[in-house]
């Protein structure tokens, strides 16, 4: 995103969520509170369409339950997995957070409940898309191990030991 010289920063969001009502409400907050520029979507394909051919945004929010078939975690890996280090950073905005596992968690930047405060959720969004705060695993590639490779690295480092 260009700033042209002297303009305000303005954050960019993209948002995915699939209760409609809640991703405009979610918008809207941004937008006013943030002075943030927010890209929504419903489903997960037009997410992937769009970053991958125009301008990323900073950050994405994501719903766990998207529906379809489809969960935050799985958007959030095949991110990862397709855009490697241009991966903008990842949030998990959840209305439970208890179906979802540490592994999922792993996919994400930051993890939050729907239920959280909105003035820290915004300070917390305003850290993380300041560019010293990006986390380090935004650049890592997800590929699973075999398990012939993981066993085989186990009994290499039985063997050092």
């Amino acid at each position: 995103m260009r700033v042209k010289k002297g303009a305000e920063h303005r954050p960019s969001f993209l948002l995915l969520d699939d209760d409609e009502t809640w991703l405009r409400s979610l918008s809207r907050f941004l937008r006013v509170r943030a002075k943030a520029d927010c890209v929504t979507h419903t489903t997960p394909e037009p997410v992937f369409a769009a970053l991958d051919r125009g301008p990323r945004p900073q950050l994405c929010i994501i719903d766990y339950a998207l529906g379809a078939g489809w969960t935050g975690a799985r958007v959030a890996r095949a991110l990862r997995e397709r855009l490697g280090r241009r991966t903008p950073t990842l949030v998990l905005l959840s209305g439970s957070l208890e179906d979802v596992s540490d592994r999922e968690r792993g996919y994400f930047d930051a993890v939050y409940s729907k239920s959280i405060n909105p003035d820290v959720l915004l300070e917390e969004l305003r850290r993380l898309t300041e560019p010293a705060a990006r986390q380090p695993r935004s650049y890592l590639r997800l590929t699973p191990a075999g398990r012939a490779e993981a066993r085989e690295a186990a009994r290499k480092r039985r063997k050092s030991e």
